[in-house]
């Protein structure tokens, strides 16, 4: 494990490992790659879900030693000692026995039926008046006008326009104040924000394209940063306003105005708020663990991806919030095959098999690329992120149909 807590940066070409180090060959980091992709279609696979959780929290020790490892080989990376190897070894295998209760589980014949029953407990309840599909509608065109839109305001409708959506699909029975919430907190955070970037940014303009070459100085990138952090975490859904905001709706909106906006026009700025966003992300990962919310553990993770603005932070950010998005809305009853959700109802057995492999795959690749940049930037709270990764891994996802029965 790397050692530290602070961005690690060595120049190409300087030796990495000192002499008497542990060295880390390229080879040795093609196999466990190799091994990591097995454990991942191993917890895509296993049945019944108790084996599955297992699978789920063996990637996370797995990942995290696979990620130091690559951290400690790349360019960028630190040299790592014996103690470093032994550290990460550990968790190489800590994984490997977990993956292996995972199969011991699964060949246990009597733990199916309880799983079965688990299961057929928490889909009841889940009828078709719970699936609408207009907010849903909304919040994708939304999400559309945030990755295809040329200028910044529309990027920022956008965002609105998605977290509107999603509070209409949470909370639209409860009243439309309740439901414009969030889409209104975020309007208050990125108005202003426009007009200040609007007056800055002068002739240039504030056209996605030409967006880097806009005259932001060090303090305005930090000034304007602050709220954009603000307003991209609070359309994650994370604690303490996960009861507000459907993350698993708006959350790729949001990584959309982070990456197209934020890292072109004041990644200096992001990189400011850090230490701010990096916890947030961690305390938003154990808030998951305790409560179940495997939507929010997801999510929080693509939140500590994206901190870091290193490279592959984005497309760890985009597959984890794609399993976010689908296991959110799994979560709260929309099932592919389901009412006709997807076209599948004739075989909603596949479909949701086939949906769960989809939804393993991503989340797995997108954790370890997240964990590798996550190790890269801030290595404390990336370390205490897997620790409540593993947790929510290991605990049941949360009922719906309880969360359905209180909010009424």
């Amino acid at each position: 494990m790397i050692h530290n807590n602070q961005r690690a940066v060595v120049p190409a070409g300087v030796p990495l490992h000192p002499a008497g180090a542990g060295e880390v060959k390229p080879l040795s980091i093609k196999i466990f790659l190799v091994m990591y992709a097995l454990l991942v279609v191993e917890a895509a696979l296993l049945e019944p879900r108790a084996a599955r959780r297992w699978a789920a929290a063996a990637l996370v020790p797995f990942a995290l030693g696979v990620a130091a490892f690559k951290v400690a080989a790349g360019a960028g990376g630190v040299a790592v000692g014996r103690a470093g190897v032994v550290v990460d070894g550990g968790l190489l295998l800590v994984g490997v026995a977990l993956a292996i209760a995972a199969i011991r589980l699964a060949g246990r014949g009597g733990i199916e039926a309880s799983e079965k029953k688990g299961e057929t407990a928490a889909s009841a309840g889940l009828g078709a008046g719970q699936v609408r599909l207009a907010p849903l509608a909304a919040a994708l065109l939304g999400t559309l006008a945030t990755v295809f839109a040329g200028r910044v305001s529309l990027v920022f409708a956008g965002l609105v326009v998605a977290a509107a959506a999603g509070g209409w699909w949470l909370d639209g029975h409860r009243g439309v104040a309740r439901a414009l919430a969030p889409a209104l907190v975020i309007t208050v955070l990125l108005g202003p924000l426009h007009h200040l970037m609007t007056t800055i940014a002068g002739p240039v303009g504030l056209r996605i394209s030409t967006l880097a070459n806009a005259p932001f100085s060090d303090a305005a990138e930090v000034l304007i940063a602050l709220p954009l952090a603000l307003a991209v975490w609070l359309s994650l859904g994370l604690w303490p306003v996960h009861e507000l905001v459907p993350g698993a709706v708006v959350a790729p909106a949001a990584v959309v105005v982070w990456v197209r906006v934020g890292m072109r026009a004041v990644p200096a700025g992001l990189e400011h708020w850090q230490p701010l966003t990096a916890p947030l992300a961690m305390l938003g990962i154990w808030h998951a663990a305790a409560t179940r919310r495997r939507c929010e553990a997801l999510a929080g993770l693509a939140l500590l991806a994206l901190a870091s603005l290193v490279p592959g932070s984005t497309p760890a950010a985009a597959l984890l919030v794609g399993a976010s998005t689908a296991v959110g809305l799994d979560e709260r009853g929309v099932r592919l095959g389901r009412n006709g959700v997807a076209g599948l109802r004739a075989h909603p057995g596949a479909a949701a098999r086939a949906a769960r492999i989809a939804v393993t795959l991503a989340a797995g690749w997108g954790m370890l690329l997240a964990l590798e940049a996550g190790l890269r930037t801030q290595v404390v709270y990336t370390v205490l992120a897997a620790a409540g990764l593993a947790c929510a891994a290991m605990r049941s996802a949360r009922d719906p149909t309880a969360r359905t029965a209180r909010a009424r």
